[in-house]
């Protein structure tokens, strides 16, 4: 199978916006799905846990640049 890696110059940006963006969206649809699940189960237990869940969760959505 051959390869095209010069797909950015030559493909229209809506199409290459409909590969790329599902997979971005899907790992940020997990991420978020553990903060709910972690904010469940720590918030039974400690509201300084929820807390601190709740400060560090847009900490780790941000990219690492």
């Amino acid at each position: 199978m051959e390869e095209n890696k010069d797909f950015f110059g030559t493909e229209p940006v809506f199409e290459l916006l409909m590969r790329l963006a599902p997979p971005v969206m899907l790992a940020q649809l997990i991420q978020a799905l553990y903060n709910i699940v972690d904010s469940y189960f720590i918030g039974q237990y400690s509201k300084d846990g929820l807390a601190a869940l709740s400060v560090i969760f847009p900490i780790q959505l941000t990219p690492p640049f």
